[in-house]
């Protein structure tokens, strides 16, 4: 039977179990007090019956009084039971809440890192890119210088396009 209860309840289970039965043991006790009173009413004269009449109602006064006791206090300890399982759900509840946040603001970080890294990975390709066009712009641009059939339009047209590349390098550095 033990079995068939979770685990982690296990523990209140058997308090409330062991408490129960405490209980039923007391209440026997007080019902064989009762019992043997009333055996010792019958075998008594009406001389002292008044005196152990009187016994006997402060005898049942007193069970009923701790059974009231008994009954209050369960219901107060229900009522904390109740209270600490309603504390106890809403702090899951916020836990779970938490360990989600916490979970999709990693993944948040991570793809920012990585488009963080994919745009300095291609800025630095980009600038790689524009120092080798570049140095293939300066050696053409000293090979055409040499050729006297070319234009000296055509040769200021790519020294600007030189001095264009390299000022767009200079910003991107």
């Amino acid at each position: 039977m033990i079995d068939s209860i979770d685990p982690s309840n296990r523990a209140i289970y058997l308090y409330y179990l062991a408490r129960a039965a405490l209980r039923e043991e007391q209440r026997e006790l007080r019902d064989a007090k009762a019992r043997q009173a009333i055996k010792q009413l019958k075998k008594i004269d009406t001389k002292h019956l008044h005196g152990h009449l009187s016994e006997l109602q402060e005898h049942l006064s007193h069970i009923k009084a701790q059974e009231q006791r008994i009954l209050t206090h369960q219901k107060e300890e229900e009522e904390v039971h109740k209270k600490l399982k309603a504390k106890i759900s809403t702090l899951h509840k916020k836990l779970e809440k938490y360990l989600t946040t916490q979970t999709t603001r990693k993944k948040r970080i991570q793809e920012l890192e990585r488009k963080i890294r994919d745009a300095l990975k291609t800025k630095q390709e980009h600038i790689e890119q524009l120092k080798k066009d570049i140095g293939k712009l300066k050696r053409l641009y000293s090979t055409l210088k040499k050729d006297k059939k070319i234009s000296k339009a055509r040769l200021s047209k790519l020294k600007a396009r030189i001095e264009s590349l390299e000022g767009k390098l200079e910003l991107l550095e």
